[in-house]
């Protein structure tokens, strides 16, 4: 009887399983994750992903996943169980058939949905925690419009997995997201691995995470379906990255600001900016720099850095000159930095006697990936009674 008071609830609850696996590993990564990328936040990660590998392996072996022409319900890309509709033999027994008949029922209806939906159930679970832990890394390290779209394209593969599990018995489908999933996070281990964030550990990175799709398919002899589009999918994001499209992980910008008198001083650094209307009043850094003369203007810049790696930023300070119409770099400035330090290192740089009109700082690795920007502009001022705050810059 109990059973049978619950098949109903079951059922309607069975509706928002995707939901709630699609909104469970997002809020689950929002809370466990910080604002800098830990090793424990990446043995998360690789936890989500070998979870993810053994179903997509377990599934493959008991042939799980079939084709069209199997699917008895247009499409939906497995069989979907008798789970007793108004019109069948079985909705009938389990309305008005002897109360001891309908326990077997129910309970098999709960069976077949963990035999034949549940895998895929626990799939979309993985994906959604991964793509959610994902989107929480590249946009800690993006701060440049080519690496927010990035940031976008990965919150709509974690939209999109809201409405595929249904598709999830399709192998093509699988192999691609997994394949995503695992070289975009073979990007951020692997220099966590060798220290080093040198451009040949991420095209290693994305050649291993397309090796591990090929690894999974030969333990899954029953799958089927097509690997082409991870193979296109790698190749994109190869292009990407030589586009300067990829942002620089595992590096993380914290702080990039503009100021004037800057000083280190008991383990901090401290500035001064002009104080701005109270409409601006929320601003770390100068958008107007009026600049006196022989005053120093520095750029301040904030990065956390994994423990291990030692590489060198650049200041590429530009000017967009009017007369030629086009940014003019006038410095290229370096300081070393080392990882491991939980508020992150920083640097900062600094010009004098700055032509007025408009001003880029970017932020660059070794390698030229760009880590961020901060525009300003620079105006020549001769006024001794300007106003000043005091900066605390973490």
């Amino acid at each position: 009887m109990a059973l049978q008071r619950f098949s109903p609830l079951f059922m309607r609850a069975k509706a928002a399983f995707p939901a709630v696996a699609f909104f469970g590993g997002f809020l689950w990564d929002a809370v466990t994750l910080g604002r800098s990328i830990q090793p424990l936040d990446l043995f998360i990660l690789l936890g989500y992903l070998l979870a993810a590998g053994g179903i997509l392996i377990w599934m493959g072996r008991r042939g799980a996943m079939r084709g069209p022409s199997s699917e008895p319900h247009g499409g939906s890309g497995h069989p979907v169980p008798d789970l007793g509709t108004a019109g069948s033999a079985a909705g009938r027994q389990a309305s008005s058939g002897p109360e001891g008949e309908s326990a077997p029922s129910t309970a098999g209806k709960i069976l077949t949905w963990l035999r034949e939906d549940g895998p895929a159930f626990a799939l979309q679970f993985c994906f959604g925690s991964i793509f959610s832990c994902l989107v929480i890394f590249y946009f800690l390290s993006s701060s440049y419009l080519p690496g927010f779209l990035v940031v976008l394209l990965l919150v709509a593969l974690l939209v999109l997995n809201e409405f595929l599990e249904s598709h999830y018995h399709r192998f093509t489908i699988t192999w691609t997201l997994y394949g995503i999933c695992a070289i975009l996070y073979f990007n951020f281990a692997l220099p966590h691995l060798v220290h080093s964030i040198h451009a040949i550990w991420f095209f290693l990175s994305t050649a291993a995470g397309v090796g591990l799709i090929y690894g999974l398919k030969a333990l899954s002899p029953k799958a089927q379906g097509s690997t082409w589009p991870i193979l296109a999918a790698a190749g994109t994001l190869v292009l990407l990255y030589l586009c300067n499209a990829i942002p620089p992980v595992p590096l993380v910008k914290k702080n990039i600001a503009i100021c004037r008198n800057l000083e280190h001083t008991e383990g901090r650094y401290q500035a001064e900016m002009q104080k701005l209307p109270f409409y601006s009043s929320w601003r770390h850094s100068e958008p107007v720099v009026r600049q006196r003369n022989g005053e120093k203007v520095f750029c301040f810049t904030s990065v956390f850095l994994p423990t291990g790696i030692q590489c060198t930023l650049y200041h590429r300070w530009l000017y967009d000159d009017p007369r030629k119409k086009e940014w003019v770099e006038t410095s290229h400035i370096g300081f070393p930095i080392s990882g491991g330090r939980k508020d992150g290192f920083r640097g900062y740089t600094y010009k004098r006697n700055l032509s007025p009109g408009r001003w880029e700082v970017r932020v660059e690795t070794e390698s030229g990936r760009v880590l961020g920007t901060i525009h300003f502009r620079a105006e020549a001022s001769a006024d001794s009674t300007m106003e000043f705050k005091k900066l605390i810059l973490e």
